[in-house]
């Protein structure tokens, strides 16, 4: 009964709480992403797909990411950037049961990543940390401290 009175209560704030309202510039870093997906070779037969989007208005950006291994989907992730503060964070979950939390960074020439990640529910959580650079051909380069760049491609839209 608490529960229900308590959401009576903000019944008459719903309206001025459901507005979009303008897209959050803080995640302007990720708008040259938003409405694209990108393709990197991660290994013979491997590639990993990533695709962007604007969530409610703006007000977030979830990137969704496929792992396939001779065409067959190996792995997925989403993460969801949101501003928060005076901050970008994200929270990044993974088909292995796994999760991640950090925070990004823009800069000059792209976008720096730091946090921590469980890759899966047993594992213990470990650092993080990543760069994305921006590339002429409209993608980006994604390095980490302990791999060798993978350069992320635009795919070509379809046709509708």
């Amino acid at each position: 009964m608490r529960t229900c009175l308590f959401a009576l209560s903000l019944a008459p704030a719903v309206p001025a709480l459901a507005a979009d309202g303008p897209p959050d510039q803080s995640l302007a870093m990720f708008d040259r992403l938003a409405g694209k997906c990108f393709v990197a070779s991660i290994g013979p037969g491997a590639s990993d797909t990533h695709c962007f989007e604007k969530v409610f208005g703006g007000k977030h950006v979830r990137d969704r990411h496929v792992v396939t291994i001779d065409g067959k989907a190996a792995y997925r992730g989403e993460t969801i950037y949101s501003h928060a503060a005076a901050e970008v964070e994200f929270t990044y979950i993974n088909s292995l049961g796994g999760v991640g939390q950090g925070k990004a960074r823009a800069t000059a020439s792209g976008i720096d990543f730091t946090g921590s990640m469980r890759a899966a529910p047993a594992n213990d959580p470990q650092s993080m940390d990543s760069k994305w650079l921006w590339q002429p051909s409209g993608g980006y380069q994604a390095s980490d401290s302990a791999g060798k760049p993978v350069t992320f491609r635009p795919v070509p839209a379809k046709r509708r």
